[in-house]
Parts: structure tokens; C-alpha cells; sequence
């Protein structure tokens, strides 16, 4: 994965980010809808491993 230079993360974290915000996305796109709070939760849990890495 490119980008996790920069991002301050490990590599293992700079993944595990973004597989859950791409399960968010893909949740999205094949029921959109039905899932709100799930996709958030996801999101939330990817944004809380890129919060651990600054604190």
C-alpha cells in the first residue's frame, strides 16, 4: 500500500484503516441504505486507529 509513509502509521494500522473504510464503502454501494449506523461504526473504528497513532 502506498500513502503509509505519510501517514504517520504503521503499515499493518495504515491497512487495517483503510479496510474498514473500504467495508463502509462497499456495504454503501451494495445496499445502499440498509446500513447507516454499521457504515458508521466502521468508519468510526478506522478514524480511532489513525487517532492512536498521533496520541
Amino acid at each position: 500500500m502506498s500513502g503509509y509513509r505519510h501517514s504517520g502509521m504503521t503499515q499493518d494500522q495504515f491497512e487495517a484503516r483503510e479496510q474498514l473504510w473500504d467495508a463502509a464503502v462497499l456495504i454503501e454501494e451494495r445496499w445502499p441504505g440498509e446500513y447507516p449506523v454499521l457504515c458508521r461504526d466502521l468508519r468510526d473504528l478506522g478514524d480511532r486507529i489513525e487517532e492512536e497513532t498521533d496520541g
